[in-house]
């Protein structure tokens, strides 16, 4: 990688942080360039992030919301871009919509640059901003900006490639870059889960419904399966009085248990402790929970609308997957899964090992440089 490469990243997040620390090990010639230090409802604290790879914040920019669209307008950052002379590659890990995204690849068809262009992409077609406002105007656009790409489309895997082919945007470069994780903080303690009576999931969510469908799983499980077990919902999020009330409705409070947000210590904690996953997802273009589960040794339930599911879970190896539009798969695969109770143990090895071939940090960042590379001699 040269150092006339530059990562473009909305704002600092504590995984992103962690690759690029990690990429500078093998490479430190390459930039990131961020739009803002972090967005109004992220609970991230930035400040204790150390970044060791060469950076740059851009404090001039403005952000917004419409709904579930949020975009940075940064015309400081553009211009640093299309002009900087050193600058030959150009990796955009921004959502396409984004007008900082959309104008510079409208630059790239208009040949007001020759810049090589990279899309570092978590498309997932199941994803709620792709399923609503399907305009001709949004396709128009959305194929532009993809069109515009003369490098390579990063993709976290398959769901990603599925996508592209459902937007019939075929015939490019694929680099395949898992989504890892900040493992730093994390440490995984086999002593602290225990093999109570009754098995208690972690549901890491944001609470937010329509998003996230935790409510939807719930309902679909039904209150007997719900007696059965106890859930951890940690996060926290607009619907949080939703959730409550349906607990105190159906007396659940000893089996659906509201841990609010939770930091990377506590997190530790109660990955540590509970004994299997669940993530119930309308909506995940390519979740990090799915990672630490693995990384925890955990069993996993999941919808298979969560992106990198095709790589994170094998059918009844180390877990199953379900579609949340459907209340009586759900509810099947939530009892066949408690039905596997004797297999957990088992099953979270396989988590384990998935971990360690798959989403290693390591060993993503060294095939990355390595096809990155490759794909800049063509």
């Amino acid at each position: 990688m040269d150092k006339n490469t530059v990562f473009v990243q909305n704002i600092i997040s504590p995984y992103r942080n962690r690759f690029f620390n990690m990429l500078n090990n093998y490479s430190d010639n390459f930039s990131v360039f961020y739009m803002d230090n972090t967005e109004p409802d992220r609970s991230w604290d930035t400040s204790k992030l150390e970044r060791k790879y060469s950076n740059w914040v851009d404090n001039k920019g403005a952000f917004f919301q419409i709904g579930s669209y949020r975009a940075h307008f940064n015309p400081v950052l553009i211009w640093k871009i299309l002009t900087n002379k050193n600058i030959k590659n150009v990796i955009l890990a921004v959502a396409w919509q984004d007008p900082n995204i959309m104008l510079l690849c409208f630059a790239k068809k208009l040949h007001l640059t020759s810049k090589r262009f990279f899309f570092w992409a978590e498309a997932n077609y199941t994803a709620e901003w792709t399923k609503k406002n399907n305009t001709k105007l949004k396709w128009i656009l959305k194929r532009s900006v993809f069109n515009s790409i003369d490098g390579a489309l990063i993709i976290p895997g398959r769901m990603s490639e599925i996508t592209f082919e459902k937007w019939n945007i075929g015939g490019r470069h694929y680099i395949h870059l898992p989504n890892t994780i900040d493992d730093s903080d994390l440490r995984y303690d086999s002593t602290k889960r225990v093999d109570e009576q009754l098995p208690s999931f972690i549901m890491p969510i944001r609470v937010i419904e329509r998003v996230k469908g935790g409510l939807n799983f719930f309902k679909s499980i039904g209150i007997d399966n719900i007696r059965k077990v106890r859930f951890i919902v940690a996060g926290d999020g607009e619907d949080m009085s939703l959730y409550k009330k349906y607990i105190e409705e159906n007396k659940l409070e000893g089996h659906i248990i509201m841990a609010g947000f939770c930091d990377s210590k506590r997190m530790s904690e109660l990955y540590n402790s509970v004994n299997a996953l669940v993530l119930p997802s309308f909506s995940d273009p390519s979740p990090l929970s799915l990672v630490e589960a693995l990384y925890f040794h955990l069993p996993i339930l999941c919808s298979n609308h969560c992106g990198n599911h095709f790589e994170a879970v094998k059918e009844g190896s180390n877990g199953l997957t379900f579609s949340p539009l459907e209340p009586l798969e759900i509810k099947k695969k939530f009892e066949e899964f408690l039905s596997l109770r004797s297999s957990w143990t088992t099953m979270g090895e396989v988590s384990s090992k998935i971990y360690k071939e798959v989403f290693d940090t390591g060993k993503v960042v060294r095939s990355f440089l390595r096809s990155f590379d490759e794909r800049k001699k063509i």
